[in-house]
């Protein structure tokens, strides 16, 4: 049997030789992608020697070089020394070749290469495990100053570093460059991040006055109440613990740890740079848990601090308490700059609204209106004015000579072949490269049918007006077909989408979620219970059919919960139905832009808004009327919506 399939697999590449030969002589672009796709299948299966000679008649193919990047990654040994250096230096521009560098150099720290190791990387590397590697190839060659400096930097972390960096660290303690200091500084750095067992092993390391110091911290993050009643007085480095300690009782316990702040203000003032840092910190904690004992102090902090961040912050709060009079308080404590961002002057005319200045609070939003934007479309809305869309004409397509250009055709046959990733990278490098035509090239993606790749035209040239290219109708009739059969808008399915991937049908986020909807693994694997099915991959999730049958599901799911509310739906899709049950307790009944303006989570508010946005020009693009507030959501009443739910 075995002999049997050695001679069926001969005969394969034999044929595919035959065709090799005849692509050589008739070099045309169908035969040279099907000898590509036949050389990729040999490589996968470690049949180098087929590989190798399927890659002599393809020499003028575009892929070329992938080609040869993929035979060299699966070979990386100091032998190749020389023509890995080669490749780097023939295809510098590609990024395959920054994927291959930083797995070469893994090879010769691990062979102890010193020199061929900073010969080939003249600049230091930005993977810390590589960084070590660089820096000890440095102390290595007797250059120890250098990376003495190096040592130092990549020390002073609150993590665990990679096991790489261990010989660089030995080296730095047996130089005695590794002081008690940098040690203490490091264990301060572990606390902060709460890396307990890195914490541990720095406290052996400690000795005498920083030993100390340590059991000090420890005891006053177990017990930080008995702070109230010890001494004043502080010493440097107990300044320092009890600045950290409460930095992490500010999210505990918020009104503790104010009244331990004042009653040591005076010792912490001495750093004036951490002090502000932790009150700024412990404002942050009393607007996030509201107390009214508290805000008046926290008032008073802010309005000597004026931290933009924290101060936004609180704007948020007097919104979410409708407030209006602290509202226009503390807009009146922004930089001017940010006073007039239309986020702001949107609130500053709702704020004249209820006061009485209808006059001016109707030229403010004029002039917000016409903008094609949230606060944009949000103002002419309530003025009852048409939404300003400000389309720019797509410019013409591109010439047929500049069509011949490599790289574009490299990108071409990328997609053609479906290495989308790899398509997607080289996009990024050629649009640098073409800072003037951007937007021509955009056009051609476009016509290609690479929504995504369009997309990533229209940002890299800042071309905002550019609707069409911006937004695509991506997948469209999987969207329709979808949205028809779970009963939603399937611009909304399509704005959502465009928002979670921009439809890069391989886009991975940090927490698992993938695809087009970006649909996590187990969100996936209940919606297909419900219909009897199962996940057999994940890699199901970066089919744009399931992907988008999916998230219109759980979309219909969120809208039928929410009563149709759209932006309470897309804030659940976002951040999860049980942040907005949080969200109902904690802000109760609110106006549609209120509550969309208190959100908590920046990532959820832009989110939301975004998404908004995105579905009105959709339906402007397609020549639909749509409101970009419909009439039943203009208030958000959670008693109505989770009595409904409750009943379900």
């Amino acid at each position: 049997m075995r002999y049997k399939q050695a001679f069926i697999l001969v005969l394969v590449f034999s044929i595919c030789l035959m065709m090799a030969e005849r692509a050589f002589a008739n070099d045309s672009l169908a035969q040279q992608r099907l000898l590509y796709q036949q050389a990729r299948d040999a490589q996968k299966q470690g049949n180098w020697s087929v590989s190798r000679q399927l890659m002599s008649h393809l020499k003028d193919y575009p892929l070329y070089s992938y080609l040869r990047f993929y035979d060299l990654l699966a070979h990386l040994d100091i032998s190749h020394y020389q023509q890995i250096k080669d490749f780097r230096a023939t295809y510098r521009q590609l990024p395959i070749t920054d994927i291959l560098e930083r797995r070469y150099m893994f090879v010769l720290a691990r062979g102890h290469h010193w020199a061929k190791l900073l010969d080939f990387f003249a600049k230091e590397p930005n993977t810390p495990s590589l960084k070590c590697s660089y820096f000890y190839a440095h102390y290595k060659l007797g250059q120890k100053s250098l990376a003495f400096r190096g040592a130092k930097k990549m020390w002073l972390y609150g993590y665990s570093r990679p096991q790489s960096c261990d010989p660089l660290f030995a080296a730095l303690s047996r130089s005695g460059h590794l002081t008690a200091r940098m040690v203490w500084q490091r264990y301060l750095l572990a606390y902060e991040n709460y890396q307990g067992r890195l914490q541990n092993y720095l406290e052996r390391r400690l000795s005498g006055k920083y030993r100390l110091a340590a059991k000090i911290l420890k005891r006053d993050d177990a017990n930080p109440e008995n702070l109230l009643h010890r001494s004043a007085k502080l010493s440097a480095l107990h300044q320092q613990s009890l600045t950290l300690v409460l930095k992490r009782l500010t999210w505990q316990q918020p009104r503790l740890a104010v009244a331990i702040f004042n009653r040591y203000a005076n010792a912490l003032k001495s750093n004036n740079h951490s002090n502000n840092a932790l009150i700024i910190q412990l404002v942050r904690s009393v607007i996030r848990y509201p107390d009214s004992k508290l805000l008046d102090w926290a008032d008073a902090q802010l309005y000597h601090h004026r931290d933009l961040t924290t101060l936004q912050r609180r704007i948020r709060l007097a919104l979410a308490q409708q407030n209006w009079a602290d509202v226009a308080k503390f807009l009146s404590w922004l930089p001017k700059k940010t006073y007039h961002k239309d986020v702001w002057q949107y609130w500053q005319a709702r704020v004249d609204g209820k006061q009485g200045k209808s006059d001016k609070a109707h030229q403010i939003f004029k002039k917000i209106a016409k903008q094609r934007s949230y606060y944009g479309f949000l103002s002419a809305q309530r003025l009852g004015l048409n939404y300003h869309f400000n389309r720019a004409i797509l410019p013409a397509n591109m010439p047929n000579d500049a069509l011949r250009n490599p790289m574009w055709q490299q990108v071409r046959e990328l997609m053609f072949q479906q290495d989308f990733r790899q398509a997607y990278r080289l996009w990024q490098v050629f649009l640098t490269r073409q800072s003037k035509q951007q937007l021509r090239w955009g056009v051609e993606a476009m016509q290609n049918g690479w929504p995504q790749l369009a997309i990533y035209s229209t940002i890299h040239a800042k071309a905002w007006d550019m609707l069409d290219l911006r937004f695509p109708f991506a997948y469209q009739h999987i969207f329709t077909k979808q949205a028809h059969r779970f009963a939603i808008n399937p611009l909304l399915a399509m704005a959502l989408a465009r928002q979670e991937s921009g439809f890069y049908r391989f886009a991975h986020s940090h927490v698992g979620a993938r695809g087009l909807m970006q649909i996590t693994t187990s969100t996936a694997r209940h919606l297909l219970a419900k219909q009897g099915k199962k996940l057999r991959s994940v890699t199901q999730l970066y089919n744009p059919k399931l992907n988008i049958e999916l998230g219109s599901f759980y979309l219909s799911k969120l809208l039928d919960r929410y009563q149709g509310n759209r932006f309470v739906a897309m804030a659940a899709y976002n951040a999860g139905p049980s942040r907005i049950d949080q969200w109902f307790d904690r802000f109760g009944s609110l106006p549609a832009d209120i509550w969309i303006e208190v959100i908590p989570f920046n990532e959820t508010r832009r989110y939301v808004k975004n998404i908004l946005s995105f579905q009105l020009i959709y339906a402007y693009n397609s020549g639909q009327q749509l409101a970009l507030i419909k009439d039943s959501e203009v208030h958000v009443n959670p008693t109505a919506i989770l009595a409904k739910d409750s009943d379900e």
